[in-house]
């Protein structure tokens, strides 16, 4: 069956994934793709970082238009959020905190999402309205209006425990916009690049320029 624009197969982002991790590791940054519990061909990508608990990040309405992104249908989930405890994560020191972002593949739209996590020192998570409240200032009255439609939460996919999303129900369609949509080898940076910002995460440069360069790169289209 014949793919929307500015969508993909789950194998298709399974290589963008692998790719992805592989030029992560030469750059020395932090990005790793890790493997489903639930299903061994549902692959996602992973990046921890820590920053100031006073900080703009990781919640910054930047780069996105309001018709980017949009309010999801499912609940609101309240409870605490398990990744926050898990025994392998170092807890960061107190005004620190642990931000998980994750990559994960959605079925429903074919296409990329971001989970976020947001971690105080003490493990417990921070809640969507302090989420909101980080938006910085000139951000707040267009964000006033939209916040709903810009980040929400959801159960994880893969996790089954509660995470921070934006939701992807115009990512299709803007990527079906970007320049040069077909060379799929780029898809996941023109993507982070675009919605990334919204929740603080920025690539470097260097994803922009040489990404794809590797003459070891598996092209998605040859899956």
């Amino acid at each position: 069956m014949k793919m929307a624009a500015g969508s993909i197969s789950l194998d298709e982002f399974n290589v963008l994934a692998m790719n992805f991790a592989k030029f992560s590791a030469m750059m020395n940054d932090t990005w790793d793709v890790k493997n489903s519990s639930r299903d061994a061909s549902e692959l996602f990508l992973e990046k921890t970082v820590l920053v100031k608990e006073n900080s703009c990040s990781p919640c910054q309405i930047t780069s996105c238009q309001e018709s980017d992104i949009c309010l999801a249908d499912d609940r609101t989930v309240e409870e605490p959020d398990p990744s926050c405890l898990q025994p392998s994560a170092a807890a960061p020191s107190a005004g620190i905190l642990r931000c998980q972002y994750h990559v994960v593949y959605s079925h429903s739209y074919s296409v990329p999402v971001l989970f976020f996590n947001v971690c105080k020192s003490d493990g417990s998570r921070l809640s969507l309205e302090e989420v909101w409240r980080r938006v910085p200032h000139e951000f707040q009255q267009r964000f006033h209006h939209h916040k709903w439609a810009t980040l929400t939460q959801q159960e994880h996919p893969l996790l089954g425990s509660p995470f921070f999303m934006l939701h992807p129900c115009h990512t299709a369609t803007l990527m079906s916009q970007v320049p040069c949509p077909q060379d799929k080898r780029y898809y996941l940076v023109k993507w982070l690049s675009s919605v990334g910002p919204v929740v603080g995460l920025h690539l470097p440069p260097a994803y922009g320029t040489a990404f794809g360069d590797s003459p070891e790169e598996t092209s998605p289209g040859e899956t």
